[in-house]
């Protein structure tokens, strides 16, 4: 009898200087771990919708003698307990790139980023699927690295990149404000993919806010009674029969699995912006 091998997983690779945690240039002391805005949460909605996290990164320190492979073991374990202990989820592994740049600014080894070997390796490694997998960071050199493994991109918007040498596979398809805007784009792009080309399942369509009742096709929505086939998440804020504040919805509609999105805390009945056509 042949044996079944599991197929390949899709994951979110995530920076994690300036995306998972503060940018502090060379920090290696776990007291100096900062989550940005909304990563823990982030972290915990995409954990749900089935992607293994993992974080790649370029660490110069360790080719300048700045800190050691022991010392950045220290802070990784660090992390990895935060992340769980917050979160309630495990990141798969963490990648880092121990090379200092060449002269220039150009990759002097296959695995500093904008180069893709360190996804290319957790590839192997773990078994993931790039075409199904995510690259999430804060500056152009995430972008390339995530476009030249085959991955979607997000570029968040924080203000740390400030060359903008753009090209093809320094384009990100998409750029969000935070972490977990993030976070609800990939949730709803795979939801969207679920939807395998159903009629109304084309787009993720604007957010809704206040009481509107209309279901958007595959739209995150405030949760309200009375409409049909909605999943609710998180607790009754308000202890309104009607409505479920501070949670999303989104339509399980013709059999479409996996479909639920969560709201930031406090988010109540809007989602931070309008959001078009996923490709």
């Amino acid at each position: 009898m042949a044996l079944s091998v599991a197929a390949p997983r899709p994951a979110v690779f995530l920076d994690k200087d300036g995306t998972l945690v503060e940018d502090v240039p060379y920090n290696v002391d776990p007291a100096r771990l900062v989550f940005t805005r909304g990563a823990l949460p982030a972290l915990a909605l995409l954990a749900e919708a089935g992607y293994a996290l993992v974080v790649v990164t370029n660490q110069p320190g360790l080719a300048s003698g700045r800190f050691s492979r022991a010392d950045f073991a220290q802070l990784e374990r660090a992390l990895l307990r935060r992340v769980l202990d917050e979160a309630g989820v495990r990141i798969a592994a963490v990648y880092a790139c121990p090379h200092a740049p060449a002269v220039g600014g150009a990759p002097a080894c296959l695995c500093r980023k904008p180069a893709p070997g360190l996804l290319r390796r957790a590839s192997r490694e773990m078994r993931l699927d790039l075409a199904r997998s995510w690259m999430v960071g804060d500056i152009l050199d995430d972008i390339e690295a995530g476009r030249r493994a085959g991955c979607r991109t997000v570029l968040l918007d924080v203000g740390h990149e400030t060359l903008w040498r753009l090209s093809p596979l320094r384009t990100p398809q998409h750029r969000c404000a935070d972490l977990f805007e993030a976070a609800q784009l990939i949730a709803l792009h795979l939801c969207h993919s679920r939807a395998g080309g159903h009629p109304g399942v084309e787009s993720v369509g604007p957010r809704l806010r206040g009481d509107d009742k209309q279901i958007g096709s595959c739209s995150v929505i405030p949760a309200q009674a009375g409409i049909q086939g909605a999943e609710s998440m998180g607790p009754r804020a308000r202890g309104d029969d009607k409505q479920l504040g501070g949670c999303s919805v989104i339509p399980a509609q013709a059999g479409i699995q996996g479909c639920r999105v969560r709201a930031r805390p406090g988010d109540d009945k809007q989602l931070a912006k309008p959001m078009g056509v996923l490709t």
